[in-house]
């Protein structure tokens, strides 16, 4: 399961998310970011959804997006 920003964000998703994780799925995050800049001010981010899954007890496995090396890694891989 990857958790992402999601303005749509809502319990319905949260507990398919939460039976995913508890049942074994992989849990993996695109960033770390605690809040998303938008015109205002700001909005919770990516941060929030992965708190949202901590009753899980299941912690994030690998963040594939900033800061990881595994977005830099992944650019940088010639093209097949």
């Amino acid at each position: 399961m990857v958790v992402a920003f999601d303005r749509t964000f809502d319990y319905k998703k949260l507990n398919i998310s939460y039976q995913a994780i508890k049942l074994g799925a992989h849990f993996v995050a695109t960033n770390p970011d605690r809040t998303c800049p938008v015109e205002g001010g700001e909005i919770p981010d990516c941060a929030g959804m992965i708190a949202a899954m901590r009753p899980s007890r299941k912690e994030v496995e690998v963040i594939v997006g900033k800061p990881s090396p595994i977005i830099i890694q992944t650019a940088l891989r010639p093209w097949d």
